[in-house]
């Protein structure tokens, strides 16, 4: 199950990180409007093998356990995106692939 989406990363200046690039199959935290916590994923850029700080990309998102998560997903749903405690890009999930719906 993955989630095709499109992702802010928010420039130094926001996110508090100081960091050149952010790479393709990075493993951050998903936190959507839900109370049941963080959910990791990796994120696979589509067309880039990295991205700076300040730019928007398409990508796929693979949760670590879709089982719990994937009932509460839909198109349109937005989330945030952590770095240990920092925010440091948010999203909108544009399409749904291989949920058990």
């Amino acid at each position: 199950m993955k989630i095709l989406s499109k992702i802010y990363f928010f420039d130094k200046e926001k996110s508090g990180i100081q960091r050149e690039y952010y790479f393709n199959l990075y493993i951050p935290q998903f936190q959507f409007s839900l109370d049941e916590g963080d959910f990791g994923g990796r994120i696979e850029f589509i067309g880039k093998e990295k991205v700076k700080p300040g730019e928007e990309v398409d990508a796929l998102v693979q949760f670590v356990r879709p089982d719990y998560i994937e009932k509460y997903l839909v198109v349109g749903q937005e989330f945030k995106i952590f770095e240990g405690l920092r925010q440091i890009a948010e999203g909108e999930i544009l399409g749904l692939i291989n949920f058990k719906k």
